[in-house]
């Protein structure tokens, strides 16, 4: 019997600085809330603006030039491998640069953001940031792992559909936001991001989910795992809700309602041929009652001038009412295929 090989856990750059329990239920592959039709879109326009990003990086620090960019860097220890892609690598010029304290190879991260995350971001640039921060970090130990040595990190940050930019450096010395202060160091180290990512492969080789929570800016109503952590969220669908047979007894008697209507229509066009065939407009029932044939007209104004429409409706402004009705639509669910008994094949 050869030799047994050791499971490898894969993560993508981009999840290392999640919750650690959010990376448990992935790694166990619990069922865990899909991403919205328009998340996903302004997922894929954030990427669309990368190349205005990188315009701008080569304006603002006089020529630094973008490599390898999306290129796939590979960070393993033990049993675990981190696989991302970069999005490149700056070489900045030697000599007279726009930025005092950059120079060298810089990885490079570029993030798109809406105005108030944007505003985080010039104020306390990555460090109000630990998701990116992670990632970052990541990417940064996977390229040092490669052999590649770097000289810090530039983060331009992008405001969502517009032409507003702010530059982060850091991992190396000045550090901060466009250049200044000294925030350029990490929340995050190699190790820290080692510690998170093995404290979850262990619990999940015993079946378990880790007890840590640690939420990203977006905090956990928007975390796609946020039934599993808390079930008391998930919205109540159960069939002994008292709604449920209300909606249920609503619709049984729209669906008499309706058989009303129609046979109440037969008899009515019944008795208005009974009227043509007497010849007569209205006919007396003894002991029954009456029934009366009668004309409804409508009027309606057909090609008046704008000018006229406009002063009568004027006129009358001060004389209309407004009501306001408010209807509650009760409307039957959907069965599938599956449930009426239908093929999925036409």
């Amino acid at each position: 019997m050869g030799k047994q090989e050791k499971k490898q856990y894969v993560f993508r750059g981009s999840e290392v600085g999640q919750c650690p329990r959010l990376l448990s239920y992935k790694l166990l592959g619990r069922e865990l809330e899909t991403v919205s039709g328009s998340e996903q879109a302004r997922l894929n326009k954030g990427t669309e603006q990368e190349d205005a990003a990188i315009a701008y990086l080569g304006m603002a620090t006089a020529g630094g030039k973008v490599v390898d960019q999306q290129r796939e860097v590979r960070w393993g220890f033990g049993n675990v491998l981190v696989v991302g892609h970069i999005d490149g690598i700056v070489e900045y010029p030697k000599h007279g640069e726009a930025v005092e304290g950059v120079s060298g190879r810089h990885l490079l991260e570029i993030k798109s953001m809406g105005k108030d995350r944007f505003e985080l971001f010039k104020a306390e640039g990555l460090a109000g940031f630990p998701l990116y921060d992670a990632q970052v970090r990541a990417y940064w130990e996977a390229l040092k792992q490669e052999g590649e040595v770097l000289d810090g990190v530039t983060v331009v940050a992008k405001l969502w559909g517009e032409e507003e930019y702010v530059l982060w450096f850091g991992y190396g010395e000045g550090g901060g936001v466009d250049g200044r202060g000294d925030n350029g160091g990490s929340e995050y180290s190699g190790v820290a991001v080692a510690k998170r990512l093995l404290s979850v492969v262990n619990a999940a080789k015993r079946n378990e989910v880790v007890a840590d929570m640690a939420p990203d800016e977006f905090g956990c109503r928007k975390c796609s795992g946020r039934y599993l952590c808390f079930p008391q969220w998930i919205p109540r669908t159960t069939s002994e809700d008292e709604a449920v047979e209300l909606v249920q007894q609503h619709l049984r008697m729209a669906d008499a309602e309706k058989a009303m209507k129609k046979k109440k229509d037969e008899v009515r066009k019944k008795l208005e041929q009974l009227l043509k065939k007497e010849n007569t407009e209205n006919l007396e029932v003894v002991g029954a009652g009456s029934v009366s044939m009668y004309e409804r007209s409508t009027t309606k104004t057909v090609d008046a001038p704008w000018e006229v429409l406009r002063q009568v409706d004027e006129l009358l402004a001060p004389y209309r009412q407004t009501t306001v009705t408010k209807t509650l639509r009760v409307t039957a669910a959907k069965l599938t295929k599956e449930e009426v008994g239908e093929d999925d094949d036409e």
